[in-house]
């Protein structure tokens, strides 16, 4: 009797036209434009249950990101502070993620997409954190300063890419339910029409207690 291995489906997937992404610094998730995840968040919320969801698949996975940092120079203070915060969790929990060597051996086909922290990632993760410590401030306080911008665009793409392999853990798993729970909160920076808690204030909002 022979046995047929599980077959993972991204494996077999045929792929439509090219996808092209980019990213704007402010969006639901920073680095996504680099990953099988995101662009269509917001779509998938479950207001009925305030809940927050997303869908991954190697389909998302652009065949070109195109990351612009004059995009973010009008950006208003808070909504710079917010989405560095989402890179600095990006950067440092794809760091400190379990080592990839810490779990149960599986068989290619059925990997997931993250792995656990590794030597690749975490040289991502490290590059992330040298320019997030070098120019966050810098753009949090002066918008307009064009190299600060563009190390904080380096910033957040070189976390996509540590986080995209490695993984997030308790921060990002927090953020969810903090973002799909909000009632009455509207931030500084944010337009007003409705309650929001950005991204990456959800995140950061427990990254402290995660260590």
């Amino acid at each position: 009797m022979t046995t047929t291995p599980p077959v993972n489906p991204e494996t077999v997937f045929t792929y439509g036209a090219p996808q092209l992404k980019f990213g704007n610094g402010a969006s639901d998730e920073i680095g996504f434009d680099l990953s099988r995840y995101g662009g269509v968040r917001r779509g998938l919320d479950v207001l009925s249950l305030k809940v927050k969801t997303g869908i991954s698949h190697a389909g998302l996975r652009p065949a070109l990101a195109v990351v612009d940092p004059d995009l973010t120079l009008t950006q208003p203070a808070p909504v710079t502070a917010s989405a560095g915060m989402d890179i600095v969790c990006h950067a440092v929990e794809s760091y400190t993620a379990r080592w990839y060597t810490g779990g149960e051996r599986k068989r290619p086909e059925q990997r997931v997409p993250y792995c656990g922290a590794n030597p690749i990632s975490d040289m991502w993760a490290e590059q992330a954190m040298r320019l997030l410590a070098r120019s966050f401030r810098r753009a949090v306080r002066h918008g307009d300063d064009a190299a600060a911008r563009g190390e904080m665009a380096l910033a957040a793409t070189f976390a996509g890419m540590g986080f995209g392999n490695a993984g997030v853990h308790i921060p990002h798993a927090n953020a969810y339910p903090i973002a799909g729970q909000v009632r009455d909160f509207h931030p500084k920076g944010y337009p007003g029409h409705e309650p929001m808690v950005p991204h990456g204030m959800s995140v950061a909002l427990t990254a402290p207690e995660a260590g």
